[in-house]
């Protein structure tokens, strides 16, 4: 097992989405043959997908639009066409929650009472895709609500999948076999950031050092000082403050870094530069899958029914290299002033709340890794942590945020927060023993 862990979506491509500047309609055709001559053609029109070889890609609202065709020597005795769009949910070990399914008939159209079909024949159709649905009771939807359709979710070692399809029935009669066309497609609702503060904008537009909670508070989050006291080679006891401060808003758009700073201080000037040195501090970007009643219910929330991995690690540097004498501004004691970064990485699943499955992000920051120091309590427990949202887009018309990253400076490889808190990386071992997750 890799010790930097950080899960990758390989479900949905990689894209930038612009929506005053879209990639432009692509074509994407599924077959079905017979003694190598295609019968049966399936073709998708797409707008926001980068390249043919990944799955077509769709964005709430969106309509999918296309066309079937059929090319038939003689009469196959079909009964009739009809093409659907399904979504659903799939807890491992269980059947699929069907939560969408929305049919064109496209042959024989109402009203047409025509023989049987010969020959070359196409249709086209047209399919929108609700934001919002309703759920029946078994699957832990309420009357009268409605719920904004989650996004593909498909990764190896996780214990519920969503997927999104379109499928080709053809029906044939009494004792002839129907044939299925299904292609999967990538379903993923919009979500914006909220913009920075005009301090941190200026920053981003001029390229200026990014302004701390002391020159732009309005800009940042501060929470709650922390002390961790702990034993320093095995006989020098030491008390390590600390102060985490995270960018505002707490929404942050994929492919954008997460920017942190982090003041610490501590009496002992030894034990400040071992916490302070490269890899010693872990802060990372914590992404839980909830399945079953605990997904919109957080008192329902049990042990086997939530799955934490993290999904990035903070890169860390000092900001005060050239003076080693600071102090704490309330004390005498000397401290160090690190700032920080976490990529949000294009591929991440944006967070949702549905009624079987939810995805929730936090940052989580846990005790030193220093090698001579043992913190109490036990190192295993974070420090802090707080919740933050992902989302899809950055607002249009702001300047993107940058990186402040030293060059050269690489996410520490030692340290996974998977191994630290004792997280089951295949999720799917532990949750084949927890049934009736759907209700």
């Amino acid at each position: 097992m890799a010790e930097n862990n950080i899960e990758q979506n390989h479900d949905l491509p990689s894209y930038q989405f612009d929506p005053l500047d879209p990639p432009g309609p692509r074509n994407y055709e599924y077959c079905l043959e017979n003694k190598g001559t295609t019968w049966l053609r399936l073709s998708v029109q797409n707008l926001h997908s980068t390249n043919v070889t990944s799955l077509p890609v769709f964005f709430d609202h969106d309509t999918i639009t296309g066309s079937v065709e059929v090319n038939l020597d003689k009469p196959d005795g079909i009964k009739s066409i009809v093409i659907s769009l399904i979504g659903g949910t799939t807890a491992v070990g269980q059947e699929e929650a069907r939560l969408l399914e929305e049919e064109r008939q496209l042959w024989p159209r109402q009203g047409n009472t025509d023989g049987a079909l010969q020959g070359q024949h196409s249709w086209s159709f047209s399919i929108r895709i609700p934001r919002d649905i309703s759920l029946p009771a078994k699957y832990n939807g309420k009357p009268g609500e409605t719920y904004q359709l989650p996004p593909t979710f498909s990764e190896r070692a996780n214990p519920m999948y969503i997927d999104y399809k379109l499928v080709v029935r053809v029906k044939r009669g009494f004792l002839r076999p129907n044939s299925t066309l299904v292609q999967t497609i990538a379903y993923l609702p919009r979500s914006t950031a909220q913009a920075p503060t005009p301090q941190r904008q200026k920053a981003y537009e001029a390229g200026h050092p990014l302004p701390g909670p002391d020159v732009d508070p309005d800009g940042w989050k501060e929470l709650a000082p922390v002390t961790l006291k702990g034993t320093m080679f095995g006989s020098k006891e030491v008390e390590i403050h600390s102060q985490l401060s995270l960018a505002l808003p707490l929404t942050y758009a994929h492919g954008t870094p997460i920017h942190l700073t982090l003041t610490l201080s501590c009496a002992d000037e030894q034990a400040l530069d071992l916490v302070c040195s490269h890899g010693a501090v872990r802060i990372f970007l914590v992404r839980s899958v909830v399945v079953g009643l605990g997904a919109t219910d957080s008192s329902k929330t049990r042990s086997d029914n939530i799955f934490k991995t993290s999904v990035g690690r903070a890169v860390i540097w000092r900001t005060d290299e050239g003076h080693p004498e600071s102090q704490s501004s309330s004390t005498t004691i000397p401290s160090r002033l690190l700032q920080g970064e976490i990529d949000v990485q294009k591929s991440m699943k944006p967070n949702f709340d549905f009624p079987t499955v939810s995805i929730k992000y936090e940052i989580v920051f846990l005790s030193y890794h220093v090698a001579g120091f043992v913190p109490a309590p036990h190192a295993d427990q974070p420090l802090q942590s707080e919740p933050v949202k992902i989302v899809t887009t950055y607002p249009h018309g702001w300047a993107l945020p940058r990186s402040y990253a030293p060059p050269g400076y690489e996410m520490p490889m030692e340290g996974n927060y998977n191994n630290v808190m004792g997280v089951l990386e295949n999720g799917n071992q532990r949750f084949l023993g927890h049934h009736n997750v759907l209700g």
